[in-house]
């Protein structure tokens, strides 16, 4: 399984593109999350248009969800043939079905490929699999609907939180993750409904994570303070990363 962090910027950062994640297990790929710039940062990994064969979409923020179209706009104009699965909650497969169509003027009937919805509202205990890998989900405590994300692919697991503080359920989903990707918000002062470092590192602690990435910092965190407390943030057990864009994970 290969991770390949796309963006880890919140969604004021200038420099560092919306949080978005690309995850390889074999023949499948699915992107976690698709702000305004993860189509760009897609681009310079593949010149085609058949990444990615799914969309997982975490919750309704613009930095989280706005880039579908554009990526749908590029695998029509590579001549993508193979479906795309967008996976999400209903609502948000609700308000995201209108967004295209009315970005295409209900046209997306002269794509050359199927767009396809699947529904997580209903599974969100029990899960699903897509192409052979397990998802399974749990809500964060966020400022909307936001669920984290497990993946196994019967050899590796990577879990991704979207936004928002852990929960008890978040952090059962996170046990023993061979990568886990968490918003880290803050370091000094916890923001409501955001996740903050040291609890985010402790939460990795005990549930035996492997590699921890914090992404979606603070924009004046990260450029004011991260320098100085960067050596700060570290565990005894778990390796803590703070990933650039194209920062690659391989388990």
């Amino acid at each position: 399984m290969k991770v390949i962090a796309l963006g880890v910027g919140e969604w004021r950062d200038g420099i560092h593109p919306n949080n978005s994640h690309l995850v390889i297990s074999g023949d499948t790929s699915i992107l976690l999350d698709c702000g305004r710039g993860v189509p760009e940062q897609l681009r310079k990994l593949d010149k085609g248009g058949d990444w990615p064969d799914a969309v997982y979409l975490s919750h309704d923020h613009p930095d989280h969800c706005c880039g579908l179209v554009p990526l749908l706009s590029w695998g029509w104009h590579y001549g993508r043939k193979k479906a795309i699965t967008i996976i999400c909650r209903r609502t948000l497969a609700e308000f995201m079905t209108k967004v295209v169509e009315l970005a295409y003027y209900y046209e997306t009937g002269n794509f050359n490929f199927p767009i396809l919805f699947a529904d997580i509202s209903a599974d969100m205990e029990s899960g699903f699999d897509f192409n052979g890998l397990g998802l399974k989900f749990a809500p964060t405590n966020h400022s909307v609907d936001n669920l984290a994300v497990r993946i196994d692919d019967g050899s590796h697991v990577v879990c991704y939180s979207g936004d928002g503080e852990p929960t008890a359920a978040s952090a059962k989903l996170y046990h023993k993750a061979d990568l886990l990707i968490h918003e880290g918000f803050s370091c000094d002062t916890p923001q409501a409904g955001h996740g903050f470092i040291p609890n985010v590192i402790t939460v990795a602690e005990q549930q035996q994570v492997g590699t921890l990435w914090l992404t979606h910092l603070q924009k004046e965190f990260r450029q004011t303070d991260l320098l100085q407390v960067k050596h700060q943030i570290t565990s005894q057990t778990v390796k803590v990363v703070i990933p650039e864009p194209l920062h690659e994970f391989v388990a």
